[in-house]
C-alpha cells in the first residue's frame, strides 16, 4: 500500500491508501505500485483511478497537473479533480 496525497489550488483535496494508481501523463498511461522507483511526470486532463485496500476502484476526472512519487507517497498537484460515479 502507498499514500495518494492530492492538492488543488483551493485546498488539500484528500489522502487515500492505494494498491495501484493509474494516471495519464504527457508520455502516456502510467500505473504506480507500492515501492515504485521515484517518479515525476506532467499529467494531462483525463481519467485517474486507483484501487484501495478493499479492492474497490475509485474513478476521478482530473485536470492538468504533476505527480511526484517517492518513498511510497504519490503527491498530485492538480488544477481540478471531480469524482466519477461508475455503475
Amino acid at each position: 500500500m502507498f499514500t495518494i496525497h492530492i492538492v488543488t489550488p483551493q485546498k488539500v483535496y484528500a489522502d487515500f491508501e492505494a494498491k495501484i494508481l493509474n494516471l495519464r501523463t504527457t508520455d502516456g498511461q502510467i500505473g504506480l505500485l507500492t515501492d515504485h522507483m521515484s517518479y515525476l511526470a506532467t499529467l494531462v486532463e483525463g481519467e485517474m483511478n486507483f484501487v484501495d485496500e478493499h479492492n474497490v476502484r475509485h474513478h476521478f476526472l482530473i485536470g492538468e497537473g504533476v505527480v511526484y512519487f517517492d518513498d511510497n507517497v504519490a503527491n498530485l498537484l492538480l488544477d481540478r479533480i471531480d469524482p466519477i460515479e461508475k455503475v
